[in-house]
């Protein structure tokens, strides 16, 4: 535009509209930034078959908001009253969801609104959990050491064990007999089993470990165990299994009150 030339009204309109519309735009991106965050991503946990406690942690003073769906469109969701995280709290909040189906995954959400400056809203975030049956069913869980690639030579158990404790061979007897089971690592060094401490009475049922100690995972020794519960008898039953999924070894524990070890 010609600095000299006349300027109509529509002309001087359009160009304050035009400063106006960046006025405004510059603030949300200086928000954007300021908006609260949530440090500890978030937990859920004291699952039973209509409830659960679900946490989560704010980096400053806010409100959060929080909602759950059984499905993660939340397309219909349950929105619960908010919850203040405060410094008294180190800005942490739990919330307790109840009324919950049985046997159901639980979508759940929380947004969090600066407590100072409620236009300044985080992004949301989302967990996820599954409520437990109302009846009794099977329950099969695998489990194991050193997952996350710890390396050879660092801090490994290193051998897969079937261990007996009993009061009748215990220097302390004030006890009833258990079991203790050792599975891993799947990524790391293993080792030889050391001498049994005899205060509760050990008996090694089944061992199986590396002739020397810090042996290479190349070499093999990599375990992990697996068990299953009977819904309907509460037997347990313990496999060990090597890397290529061989049971090595066996234990079945019947249901707690029986008679039989």
């Amino acid at each position: 535009m010609d600095l000299h030339s006349p300027i109509s009204r529509r002309q001087l309109i359009a160009a304050s509209g035009l400063t106006l519309v960046s006025s405004f735009a510059m603030p949300a991106i200086v928000r954007a930034s300021a908006r609260p965050t949530f440090t500890h991503g978030v937990q859920s946990g004291d699952v039973d078959a209509t409830s659960a406690m679900v946490w989560t942690r704010v980096d400053r003073p806010a409100r959060v908001l929080v909602e759950y769906d059984t499905t993660g469109r939340f397309a219909d969701p349950s929105r619960l009253a908010p919850l203040d995280a405060l410094p008294e709290s180190d800005f942490a909040i739990k919330r307790l969801l109840d009324d919950l189906p049985p046997a159901q995954d639980i979508f759940f959400r929380f947004v969090a609104e600066d407590l100072y400056s409620p236009n300044a809203r985080s992004e949301p975030v989302v967990g996820r959990f599954r409520t437990a049956p109302a009846s009794r069913r099977d329950i099969r869980f695998a489990w194991s050491g050193d997952t996350a690639g710890q390396g050879f030579g660092i801090d490994a158990i290193g051998m897969r064990t079937s261990h007996h404790y009993d009061p009748s061979r215990a220097g302390f007897q004030d006890f009833d007999p258990f079991w203790e089971f050792v599975a891993g690592p799947l990524h790391a060094g293993s080792f030889a089993q050391k001498a049994l401490d005899p205060t509760f009475g050990p008996q090694a049922v089944f061992v199986a470990a590396p002739p020397r100690p810090n042996v290479s995972p190349a070499e093999g020794y990599q375990f992990f165990g697996q068990v299953e519960i009977d819904g309907s008898t509460h037997e347990l039953t313990v496999h060990l299994r090597d890397l290529d999924g061989h049971i090595v070894n066996t234990q079945r524990l019947p249901a707690p009150g029986s008679r039989h070890r």
